[in-house]
């Protein structure tokens, strides 16, 4: 895509000058990794990458997480560190020790949470620490953390475990999340894989159904998790996941609703509890968790490399397939992480003449967090889950999903905070990537097409009315006011009509909509259109 830039635009660019060449070239290699437990020192990062410091953000009410993940990567694997109140929001604080496990999404910057999805806790005691005795997450088990190991780069994160002396360590692709976990000498390796986790469930956030399987040949775990996100108001979210281990799975004790389950494969739903005058007063938390075992082998490391997917558990395999292999075998941990690297300086491949080596750092970092969302939703495959209609959690038949297939062109995105982004990151956008510029406005149209309105504060495919106002439409307008030459005159037009559509609709048109998302989604502006 060529665009021609406004004058606009190139004066509140001209501090901005691009690098012909990335900023980091000491990336490591497969040719520098070893296949024993002892691997080489990661080199040193260099260049714009070394300013990024994930932990800004992450103390008072930054609301960020530290943890890896890739430029608009649909995995964001990081620490829980809080799952209820409203610093759960992106499951980490750094005042907080606590531990709960490393989940695969987390949303960064907002004030209200959701997401926290198969979570993953190494530990070497007996199951029986780690099995919690309600789906209450304020008696949730927790481990501490030694703070004074906390790392967090450029697509990586590590720190030990102070009960235990576990070294975790963190990377990621797009749709893949690597694990590599350092165990102490003589004990055992084990596993805690909790599909119940959920961030900000005292908000409204709850897990709807969990099915987990382990394979026969005991070296993967496929699941799927249903849920209501984002303060409940997401309310038809699906993930499907696909995790590998470098070790054999020697014993698994499986948990469904906390009662023990035979063999390999278990699965809950959550269920309405009801009064005696037939009122409900409760729903009870699906909760499928897996306590593994591996065999040790002759090393104490456990890899894993875990696949996600919105659309199918064939999604997730192929995203594991296509993401987690490097010539046929799995990526070596340090060669993924290298990729990491390699991608950020890509993305943050210009400059900025002058700063104190601590402006750079505040600036690098900001730049980072604005790549971490939105997020390129679709399979290796461009197929994607859009828009849902209705509530899942009212049963089957209440709801609907749209599917699609994107292309190079118009690829999917999804964690539209508009109310947080429409004055800043969209029109910065314009100016450092005006190709994701253009694409987000075509695909705010794109879901009008699918749900009926202009997303307000779209999450992972569902509306949830979040905030006030109208910000989809200064999004649009902007990205079209200064590269008009990228829309087709029947681009312009269906924007124009979905823009209308969306501001002057009445609530009794859209049935299918569960009503709380629907008067939250539009607000007094209609009021103020009608009256004189």
């Amino acid at each position: 895509m060529k665009f021609k830039r406004s004058y606009l635009a190139f004066a509140i660019a001209f501090g901005l000058v691009g690098c012909a060449e990335e900023t980091v070239n000491n990336i490591y290699t497969e040719s520098n990794d070893t296949n024993t437990s002892v691997t080489s020192p990661f080199p040193e990062l260099e260049g714009n990458v070394a300013y990024i410091n994930p932990f800004i953000g992450t103390g008072f009410n930054g609301h960020t997480f530290p943890g890896a993940v890739v430029p608009e990567g649909m995995v964001q694997l990081s620490p829980d560190t809080e799952l209820i109140g409203w610093h759960s929001a992106s499951g980490y604080h750094y005042d907080k020790a606590t531990l709960f496990g490393f989940s695969h999404t987390h949303i960064s910057g907002a004030g209200m949470g959701g997401l926290g999805d198969i979570q993953f806790l190494p530990f070497i005691e007996n199951n029986e620490k780690y099995i919690d005795e309600s789906d209450d997450y304020r008696k949730a088990k927790f481990v501490k953390l030694d703070k004074t190991t906390e790392i967090a780069e450029a697509g990586y994160y590590s720190v030990e475990i102070a009960d235990n002396g576990i070294k975790a360590e963190l990377t990621a692709s797009e749709r893949v999340g690597f694990h590599r976990y350092t165990y102490p000498k003589g004990e055992p390796i084990k596993l805690k894989i909790d599909l119940n986790s959920i961030l900000n469930s005292d908000w409204g956030s709850t897990s709807l159904r969990n099915k987990l399987k382990i394979s026969e040949d005991g070296y993967s775990v496929i699941g799927e998790k249903d849920s209501a996100n984002f303060s409940g108001w997401a309310k038809n979210q699906k993930l499907f996941f696909h995790a590998t281990f470098d070790k054999k799975i020697k014993a698994v004790y499986l948990l469904a609703g906390g009662v023990k389950v035979n063999g390999l494969t278990a699965e809950h739903r959550s269920e309405l509890i009801y009064n005696d005058e037939g009122v409900a007063i409760k729903r009870t938390k699906a909760d499928v968790t897996a306590y593994i075992e591996f065999e040790s082998g002759d090393n104490q490391e456990l890899n894993a490399q875990v696949a996600i997917s919105g659309v199918s558990a064939d999604g997730a395999k192929e995203n594991h397939d296509a993401e987690a292999y490097t010539d046929g075998k799995l990526t070596p941990f340090n060669v993924a992480r290298g990729n990491a690297v390699k991608k950020w300086s890509k993305a943050l491949n210009f400059f900025i003449k002058g700063g104190t080596e601590e402006e750079k750092e505040i600036f690098y970092t900001a730049l980072y967090h604005t790549k971490i969302a939105p997020i390129v939703h679709q399979d290796v495959d461009k197929s994607f889950r859009g828009m849902g209609i209705g509530s899942m959690r009212n049963g089957e038949g209440e709801y609907t999903i749209t599917y699609g297939t994107a292309t190079e062109d118009k690829p999917n995105f999804t964690v539209y905070s508009l109310w947080d982004t429409f004055r800043a990151l969209h029109p910065l956008k314009t100016i450092t990537e005006p190709t994701r510029a253009v694409q987000y406005a075509k695909n705010l149209v794109q879901k009008q097409v699918e749900s009926g309105l202009l997303p307000k504060w779209e999450h992972m495919g569902d509306e949830t009315g979040t905030m006030v106002g109208y910000p989809a439409v200064a999004v649009i307008a902007d990205a079209m006011i200064k590269y008009p030459d990228e829309f087709s005159q029947e681009e312009k037009v269906q924007a124009l009509n979905a823009a209308i559509a969306s501001s002057t609709y009445k609530p009794e048109d859209f049935p299918q909509w569960d009503k709380q998302v629907l008067d939250k989604t539009l607000t007094a502006h209609v009021k103020y259109i009608e009256d004189p």
